[in-house]
């Protein structure tokens, strides 16, 4: 009956040890799923992040494309600009030198055409043309 009793024991200590040890693998697989869902949002996380730095990175690639695009326009406007103005100025140029010759070819059709002695009564200003309208309009003085 003795070693019954002692056999029974020994089988409780077991039964209770086999308990405590499923208990700590049943703790310890907890542990790892827990672990399994903190690593999958980590990793969630994580990509959340590149895919937001990617994100940026082509948003920012887009707005310095956009800026070099407005610079470029800018410069070309300018050039534009730059053209016109130089060939209104050439145009004005030309019309004021042609304004001076016909002033000067008038002045010298008048001059021969008088008498001598004779004064003329309309003379026209060639070192003034420069300040009547833009074209050239000739500034013409009454004697």
């Amino acid at each position: 009956g003795e070693l019954l009793l002692c056999v029974q024991d020994k089988i409780r200590e077991e039964t209770l040890s086999l308990r405590d040890a499923e208990r700590e693998v049943q703790e310890g697989n907890d542990r790892i799923t827990a672990l399994d869902r903190e690593i999958a949002e980590l990793r969630r996380l994580k990509a959340e992040r590149e895919e937001e730095k990617r994100r940026k990175e082509a948003e920012d690639r887009r707005l310095e494309m956009e800026r070099r695009q407005a610079e470029l326009e800018a410069r070309m406007e300018a050039k534009r600009i730059e053209e016109e103005t130089a060939a209104a100025i050439a145009a004005a140029d030309a019309a004021e030198a042609s304004a001076k010759a016909e002033a000067e070819r008038a002045n010298a059709l008048s001059s021969a055409a008088l008498l001598p002695g004779q004064t003329p009564h309309i003379l026209i200003r060639s070192d003034l043309l420069g300040m009547g309208l833009a074209g050239g309009v000739p500034f013409m003085m009454m004697f």
